[in-house]
């Protein structure tokens, strides 16, 4: 009031609009919720979850990461999964009293109070109630809701993934290994294998070509001392190609190649299941098929698209067809002269204000962040849309009717 009274600040509709957006009520919020977050970050509830998960994910880090190289041994992941599962097991066996003891030393230390396992167990919210509230003590819910659920968990998962089918399919491809002179070649074993591709070896008789070629083979690259060293099936298919071996026995180097393309083929479904949850989110729920496999080759195969420019895509596009409106390249210009709604286009904070809101109102914000528009302020006084809006006094109707380029028949 000051201001305006001194004649430093201008009035008139569209000046000096307060943008109300509930910085107050927003800051309080968030303030709160950090005492949340910092008063569970202390609790003996996350403590012991942190010390669990460090358990369960040393031992499955390794065996994740081994799963998803490209140049992966067969053979060693296999005793890898093997020895990842006996690992699991044994800590549901006998991990509870160490991990407890882990836990409460580390409360201890860092003064976080410990719960006493025989009280009646506290979610936050409320106790559990009737018949079943004398069961579920804080023991019970560690041990047996958490500790134990969470390793069975983990151990379904792995024998989902590598049931009976699966494990006997990587065991045959195991006995291509050609390491300590191809020590682990089991011809019944190779010939399962490839009764499993009937695309690749159509009759009985290119099986009983196979067996043969087998057996050839196998005495064949024991005696040659150029296949001594080899370690690994990635190995065996370079030095099959390097000594021309592929060309004397092409059904032998047909296996290795489909024994070579199963893991990684199974590594890309696994990556691209990933990406799939990262594409389809709440907010794009309703995506088509088609939509969501485009946007999925985008993502995965991103470091190929880096490489091509915008233009290039807009271009090519725009060379499908003939089109009435050419894509714009530029940005586009948006005036508003209303200073609230350009700081909730500008700013992705939801604030008690602009709850209301659709969740349509990110996509607005998606296209400023990529700069195909820009919201600008415009003067009241230059706003020509103002005249379809609101009422208007007849004098800037008048003004504003002119810029638009209205004129009454008779003139």
């Amino acid at each position: 009031m000051v201001a305006l009274a001194e004649g430093e600040l201008q009035s008139g509709t569209g000046l000096n609009q307060e943008v109300d957006l509930g910085e107050f009520d927003s800051d309080r919020d968030r303030r709160a919720e950090a005492i949340c977050i910092l008063k569970w970050l202390k609790s003996f509830d996350f403590v012991f979850c942190l010390h669990f998960m460090i358990d369960i994910l040393g031992v499955m880090d390794h065996l994740n990461t081994m799963l998803q190289r490209k140049d992966q041994d067969i053979v060693n992941a296999m005793y890898q999964v093997s020895s990842s599962k006996k690992e699991i097991h044994e800590i549901r066996d006998v991990g509870w009293d160490p991990l407890l003891e882990k836990v409460t030393l580390f409360c201890a230390k860092n003064e976080v109070k410990v719960v006493d396992l025989e009280d009646e167990y506290f979610n936050g919210y409320s106790h559990c109630r009737g018949p079943q509230a004398s069961n579920v003590n804080n023991l019970h819910h560690y041990q047996v809701n958490v500790f134990k659920e969470v390793i069975d968990m983990q151990l379904q998962e792995l024998n989902n993934r590598f049931n009976e089918v699966n494990t006997n399919l990587l065991l045959c491809i195991a006995c291509l290994c050609p390491s300590e002179s191809f020590k682990a070649f089991d011809l019944e074993k190779i010939m399962k294998m490839a009764t499993l591709y009937p695309e690749e070896f159509l009759t009985e008789y290119d099986l009983r070509v196979l067996e043969v070629e087998l057996g050839n083979y196998i005495k064949d690259v024991r005696e040659d001392e150029r296949f001594t060293d080899l370690k690994s099936i990635g190995d065996l298919d370079k030095k099959t190609i390097e000594e021309n071996k592929h060309i004397i026995f092409p059904k032998i180097y047909l296996l290795v190649k489909l024994a070579l393309i199963l893991p990684e083929a199974t590594a890309s479904v696994e990556r691209a299941l990933s990406a799939m949850k990262l594409m389809k989110t709440d907010l794009r729920n309703k995506m088509s098929d088609q939509f969501l496999s485009d946007s999925l080759v985008s993502y995965i195969e991103k470091n190929v698209l880096k490489i091509i420019g915008n233009d290039a895509i807009v271009n090519m596009f725009q060379d499908i067809r003939p089109r009435r409106v050419q894509f714009i390249k530029n940005s586009i210009e948006m005036l508003c002269d209303n200073i609230g709604s350009i700081a909730i286009a500008r700013d992705p904070m939801v604030t008690n204000k602009t709850r209301h809101i659709q969740r349509k109102i990110n996509f607005i914000h998606q296209e400023l962040e990529l700069g195909n528009v820009r919201i600008e302020k415009i003067h009241t006084d230059d706003n020509l849309a103002d005249p379809f809006t609101k009422v208007q006094p007849q004098s800037k109707f008048e003004s504003h009717e002119k810029g638009i380029g209205l004129r009454l028949a008779t003139d």
